[in-house]
């Protein structure tokens, strides 16, 4: 029961995975050292969290998506896409990362979704017309995506800048 009030508390955004709150004042930088600064670059960071989070080893979990193992692969998937909205907001980069930033909403809003209408231990998660498939498969795809959207987005602003 434990497990389930976790992965969904997760899967919301209500926690960091550790149990703990964030309570760390932001630190936002000087508008002089913010001019001084090269824009930041977060897929250098960030692409290697996403994989270790979506990677190898995972093929198949979620072909039951209402099970424990499917909720928890999800969550982690769903905390490192927090952490990186976190990243962004921290960076005042929104701007700057606009097809990320769709990818990070999509995957907020389909893992919110999968809590909120209670895959996790349907016995209905899996079956024609449920939307817990779909939610689990955002949740995938969306993290997926930010791998190629974060550099294409830095290319891109790079090319505009």
């Amino acid at each position: 029961m434990i497990a389930v009030v976790a992965a969904g508390l997760l899967l919301t955004g209500c926690g960091d995975g550790d149990g703990k709150t964030d309570s760390k004042p932001s630190k936002k930088p000087t508008p002089a050292a913010a001019q001084s600064k090269r824009p930041v670059k977060l897929s250098t960071e960030w692409i290697p969290k996403i994989d270790a989070a979506t990677g190898s080893g995972t093929q198949g979990v979620c072909a039951s998506v209402g099970v424990d193992r499917c909720a928890q692969h999800l969550t982690r998937i769903a905390e490192v896409v927090i952490d990186l909205e976190v990243a962004v907001d921290d960076a005042d980069a929104r701007a700057r990362y606009p097809r990320s930033a769709k990818d990070i909403d999509k995957v907020s809003a389909a893992s919110n979704r999968y809590a909120t209408d209670g895959c996790l231990g349907d016995p209905a998660a899996d079956l024609d017309g449920s939307p817990c498939f779909k939610y689990s498969a955002d949740i995938m795809g969306g993290a997926a995506s930010l791998t190629l959207d974060l550099g294409t987005d830095e290319m891109q602003a790079d090319l505009d800048g």
